[in-house]
């Protein structure tokens, strides 16, 4: 290794994701290994599927060199991808700041690819391109300019878009944004169903029910049930089908978009029909019409049973909110206005092997 190779520190956070960080873990070590000044700093936030044993048990000889870092807290009941990162990222000691996903597999030397890119283009991120969504959060960046930034966007909670406004952050520092896209042999993740992506978050653990009326081809409304007795509502609008062209996923003209805000309220369920109330409207009744069907306002309603659609609204709905934060949140001109009470907060406990 040349004197003046910069130090790359790979964060991964997990929370429940063991069997995918069991795979990529150990090819990810073997595939940088020849890189000698590498570290992976592994945030466990809060994981309950045995993350610290395997750590413990299966990496002894790297936990004492500081090949792997690992750390664990204890407190988060729900996974938030902004906060559990900047956890990481402020732990590590390299030059060069790197995420890799759970389910991601770096590829091999690719640690000699980023050392090289950042040594020829110092004022400079890099990330894949927009429209490969597995490996989206691949965000490799120079310690000093993730700092200047204030890290990633706590203020976004869901899935979606967390990627996007730090990327905008550092665009607007004047950085050249470069991508991986011409070198797909770092670009491999593992596939996995779309509950994976959102199941240990806030939305995972609370929506209990979704219910759709299809109003146009290319509008739905949508009600959203939670197992706390609230609701929300809205008309989601599929802009694809209306300019009949693709967009890619990141652009601000998105896909996917709310044509106003959501209305919420609370529900009570009473003899198979749900009571609605909420934003100075009076009670509203949803009478059960036939099995998984509802008639409300004099619209027919249908109980999301697809295991896929209904994955596939939560996700909507995450993004559409972290969207609308973004765009409408001051961040996107004044990158100090960004998580100005800190970041990354919170106790850490490192795992230390006994000699």
């Amino acid at each position: 290794m040349k004197h003046n190779d910069p130090k790359i520190s790979f964060c991964t956070v997990c929370m429940n994701r063991l069997h995918h960080l069991s795979k990529t873990l150990p090819q990810n070590i073997s595939d940088n290994r020849i890189y000698p000044c590498v570290e992976f700093v592994i945030v466990d936030y809060n994981s309950s599927d045995g993350l610290y044993e395997w750590i413990s048990t299966n990496f002894r000889k790297e936990l004492s060199t500081g090949l792997v870092r690992y750390y664990r807290t204890n407190q988060p009941h729900y996974f938030n991808r902004s906060h559990s990162r900047n956890m990481a990222f402020k732990k590590a000691s390299g030059d060069v700041l790197c995420n890799i996903d759970a389910d991601n597999f770096t590829g091999p030397f690719f640690a000699q690819y980023i050392g090289e890119y950042f040594k020829s283009n110092p004022n400079a991120f890099l990330t894949p391109d927009y429209s490969v969504r597995d490996v989206m959060g691949r965000l490799c960046v120079k310690a000093t300019d993730f700092a200047e930034v204030r890290g990633f966007n706590e203020h976004l909670e869901g899935y979606g878009y967390d990627d996007m406004d730090i990327y905008k952050r550092l665009e607007a520092k004047g950085l050249l944004h470069g991508f991986i896209d011409k070198h797909p042999e770092f670009l491999n993740a593992i596939s996995h169903p779309n509950i994976e992506r959102y199941q240990n978050e806030f939305l995972g653990k609370h929506i209990e029910k979704i219910y759709i009326a299809y109003l146009k081809p290319y509008l739905s409304e949508v009600i959203f049930f939670f197992n706390d007795g609230r609701y929300e509502k809205g008309r989601i609008l599929d802009s694809e089908l209306i300019k009949a062209r693709k967009l890619f996923r990141g652009s601000e003209d998105n896909e996917i978009s709310l044509l106003s805000g959501w209305q919420s309220g609370s529900w009570l369920l009473k003899e198979e029909n749900y009571l609605l109330s909420g934003n100075m409207q009076k009670l509203m009744k949803m009478v059960k019409v036939a099995e998984g069907a509802v008639n409300y306002r004099d619209r027919i309603f249908f109980e999301v049973s697809d295991r896929n659609v209904f994955d596939q609204l939560i996700i909507n709905k995450s993004e559409i909110d972290n969207r609308r934060k973004c765009f409408f949140h001051e961040s996107y001109v004044n990158r100090s206005s960004v998580n100005t009470e800190g970041y990354g907060q919170g106790e850490l406990l490192e795992l230390v092997p006994e000699i």
